[in-house]
């Protein structure tokens, strides 16, 4: 297993070249801290230092000192990450219990030499599972209820019923109630259904989600998750 912040500041060097490429100054993850996907370096051959980044599987080797790249066209460029579902690891962002209580900050993650998968993050020297993880965004890291994991959204399958001797097939519409209902919200937010804000929580063009006094709702959760403010809710709402 390694760390995150081991990486941090160690030179990049060519295989190939035999020299030194760049200093590692970030990490791009799973936009839920899952997985590594990208190391990003400074480019020191360019005009303004610009970052490049290479796939954490293009690394040939790592030691204690540098990280050797495998080859050159495993460098991608700021245009060819963008597309990806990522974020950069946001180290020393805030850490949030269910109830919306700070626990510390977040200072590091584990992860596996070969497949890159994330094992755990590190909050005040504390390591925590990734399933516990509810949701990562600009405001920091909210975790599930202890001994909840989140749950996934299944796809609803069609179900085919056996041609009659006209050949006909009949499609079967998966239920209403699965189509409406937001599932990665509820499931994973439930619990602040019932809960009374203490403060009133807004969109990004200030419209609001729910005001202070008022009840949580299912509604409320899913707009909240929708406008991507599920952690200012959880801790509006904090008991």
């Amino acid at each position: 297993m390694r760390k995150i912040t081991s990486y941090l500041s160690l030179p990049v060097i060519s295989g190939s070249q035999h020299k030194i490429l760049g200093t590692i100054t970030g990490v791009l993850c799973e936009k839920r801290l899952k997985s590594v996907g990208f190391f990003a370096f400074s480019d020191l051959y360019s005009k303004d230092s610009e970052n490049m980044y290479v796939a954490a599987r293009s690394l040939k080797k790592i030691n204690d000192d540098s990280v050797v790249l495998s080859n050159l066209l495993c460098i991608k460029s700021q245009s060819d990450v963008s597309g990806k579902d990522l974020i950069e690891f946001p180290l020393g962002a805030p850490v949030y219990t269910a109830d919306g209580k700070a626990l510390g900050v977040l200072s590091d993650l584990y992860f596996g030499d070969t497949d890159k998968i994330a094992t755990a993050i590190i909050v005040n020297e504390t390591p925590v599972l990734v399933e516990r993880i509810a949701s990562v965004d600009a405001q920091g890291v909210i975790l599930l209820p202890d001994g909840k994991k989140r749950v996934r959204k299944q796809k609803s399958k069609p179900v085919i019923e056996k041609p009659e001797k006209d050949f006909k097939v009949s499609i079967l519409s998966p239920p209403e109630n699965a189509l409406s209902l937001p599932v990665k919200a509820l499931s994973n937010y439930g619990f602040l259904i019932g809960r009374v804000a203490t403060s009133s929580v807004y969109d990004r063009n200030n419209v609001p989600i729910v005001k202070k006094g008022a009840l949580v709702t299912k509604k409320v959760v899913f707009d909240a998750h929708r406008k991507n403010r599920l952690i200012a809710l959880t801790i509006a709402t904090k008991r």
